[in-house]
């Protein structure tokens, strides 16, 4: 009986001890598992390149300037809203000093109140150089506009481009070469100054030469 106590007593022991060891071995094992699993994302989140952040987007999917408006998107959008305006010249699409005055909206105009491009085209007092060189692009232009010149057509793009560039450098289209000046002084008693500008740039080397004698003509003050 004594025998079969000692021997129970030393099974409990054993047990125990087997308990205790299993248990420390677990626990050692989630630890270093634990320490691998935390080692290996560190890793993954240095060696990772950085995420750029998302471009601001407006609503139909463009990327949106931070900051002002930049002077290019600027000059398009009063270039949209002057095509599209409903007025009559009446006479002023042409420089003259004296005329310079015009109300802030195209619509508006009554005869005799003259052409500013310069009000409608305010973009011009801030960088002069970026809106004369977008008018001298628009002249090959032959998209109809609102703007009408008496007694003939609506304006074209390329026309009234070239009649913002008037007004904005104070010199008028015939005024840019002999050739053009001929032609102007010419010109039957029948034949509207409209229909000569017309016919002056409707051709593609027509327009390409209007555009150069502007070019020049801003950047050198001379006439050909």
């Amino acid at each position: 009986m004594k025998k079969l106590t000692v021997r129970l007593v030393i099974a409990i022991i054993t047990f125990g001890v087997g308990v205790a060891v299993a248990t420390s071995w677990l626990v050692r094992y989630r630890s270093l598992r634990q320490t691998a699993v935390s080692v290996s994302a560190s890793a993954t989140i240095q060696s990772a390149p950085p995420v750029a952040p998302a471009p601001n987007m407006n609503p139909v999917g463009g990327s949106v300037p931070s900051g002002k408006e930049q002077p290019e998107t600027a000059i398009k959008s009063e270039w949209r809203g002057l095509v599209r305006a409903e007025f009559c010249f009446s006479g002023s699409q042409y420089y003259s000093p004296g005329q310079e005055h015009a109300p802030s909206a195209p619509r508006e105009v009554a005869p005799g109140e003259g052409f500013s491009a310069a009000d409608w085209l305010p973009s011009v007092k801030r960088d002069k150089g970026a809106v004369v060189e977008f008018l001298i692009n628009q002249i090959p232009d032959r998209g109809k506009t609102r703007a009408h010149v008496c007694p003939l057509d609506n304006a074209t793009r390329g026309e009234l481009a070239v009649y913002c560039l008037q007004h904005i450098l104070k010199v008028n289209w015939p005024e840019l070469s002999e050739d053009y000046s001929k032609m102007f002084d010419r010109k039957a008693e029948e034949v509207t100054s409209q229909s000569l500008l017309r016919g002056a740039i409707r051709s593609e080397k027509g327009a390409e030469k209007m555009m150069a004698l502007w070019r020049d003509y801003y950047k050198n003050g001379r006439r050909e």
